[in-house]
């Protein structure tokens, strides 16, 4: 129970400052292929999107709701180990395939859905 509200808890904090702090920016507001975040140009680069088809917000949203899952799962994980030692070596090896996986099933969304560019 305790693992569950920590997931909860840290999953919130994340989300939320990631909607505050970036997805309401007013820069952030239209797509802007000068200024893309790394996510952001992994997917469009990888799955080859069609950001005009895309609506940028819900785009940075799902991003960054599937960025605060992987938070929120790594804390919980590596919250098993007591020393930081430890902590510190497993938390590589559960973040680069949570990241490879959620980002996966981002860009495998939107090539279903019709979002890439005709080629």
């Amino acid at each position: 129970m305790g693992n569950l509200i920590l997931f909860l808890v840290t999953f919130s904090i994340a989300y939320l400052f990631y909607i505050i702090f970036v997805v309401t920016r007013k820069k952030n507001k239209k797509f802007n292929p000068k200024k893309l975040k790394m996510e952001e140009n992994y997917l469009i680069s990888k799955y080859n999107l069609n950001m005009k088809k895309i609506n940028y917000k819900k785009f940075l949203l799902l991003i960054y709701f599937c960025n605060s899952i992987i938070m929120g799962l790594t804390v919980v994980i590596i919250g098993i180990f007591d020393r930081i030692f430890y902590q510190l070596l497993v938390a590589p090896v559960i973040l680069i395939p949570l990241i490879l996986l959620t980002y996966s099933l981002i860009g495998n969304y939107y090539v279903k859905k019709g979002y890439v560019k005709n080629v």
